[in-house]
């Protein structure tokens, strides 16, 4: 009987979890140790990735109020440019950095009309990435690019819409007001209306300096301006189409 007791006693005590002793009480807390790590590793992994994210973030947010995304546009304007005047012969040139005839740095880049032919005719490209200017502050910035870089035409490039709702705002006979939205998850910009704008400024300048020849003038301006409606009218589809997609 008294070896019983004492097994039962014996076994009580290490199935005690109050006993910091037993066997149980041990696994218990190895256990629940086990538990803590395990937790404290998935915690310190969750706060290494909100870190990231919240880097990654103000990294963004700083980078849209920064000079670096102007010059990330600036850069993308000037690969665009350049993709699309190569095929026509075009010269482009980066003068953004550059003192031009007026003795300043107005205008971005400079598009020589196929010098092979020298057709001395030449466009200058103004592009700001946010560009919060009126319409009438930026005709007159135009004015300055295109006097300092002896332009025939002028082309302002801007990302937001500000006053003019079109893709394409022509402006006298010389000027045009091109808007490039951006692309969803920072993944660049659509420059669709910038490469309608520049192969219309290309024709209005060459018809600027043809008095006679085979050109048909009337017609040339004729389809400019249709190409110009038809550029604004797909670009309103566009967006209407990507509202309905954000609301869906």
């Amino acid at each position: 009987v008294d070896d019983c007791q004492r097994v039962t006693a014996k076994v009580r005590e290490d199935l005690d979890l109050a006993n910091p002793q037993s066997p149980l009480s041990a696994l218990r807390a190895e256990l629940e140790k086990s538990d803590e790590r395990r937790h404290g590793t998935l915690m310190a992994q969750l706060s290494e990735l909100l870190q990231r994210q919240a880097a990654r973030t103000a990294s963004s947010a700083e980078r849209s109020k920064s000079t670096r995304k102007g010059d990330d546009f600036e850069a993308a304007t000037l690969d665009f440019l350049t993709a699309e005047s190569r095929p026509r012969k075009d010269l482009v040139t980066h003068t953004g950095r550059e003192h031009g005839l007026d003795q300043n740095c107005i205008g971005d880049f400079a598009i020589e009309i196929n010098p092979s032919e020298a057709h001395k005719l030449r466009i200058v490209v103004e592009s700001k990435n946010r560009q919060k200017n009126s319409a009438t502050e930026r005709m007159r910035e135009l004015d300055k690019a295109m006097s300092n870089r002896g332009a025939d035409f002028g082309i302002s490039v801007e990302t937001s819409s500000g006053e003019t709702t079109q893709a394409i705002t022509p402006f006298g006979d010389d000027k045009l007001i091109v808007r490039v939205p951006a692309l969803p998850d920072d993944a660049g910009w659509d420059f669709t209306a910038l490469g309608i704008a520049l192969e219309c400024a290309r024709w209005k300048a060459l018809m600027r300096r043809t008095t006679s020849g085979p050109l048909d003038v009337l017609r040339l301006n004729a389809e400019i301006e249709r190409a110009l409606g038809i550029t604004n009218s797909f670009t309103e589809v566009k967006k209407r189409i990507t509202a309905s997609k954000t609301q869906l």
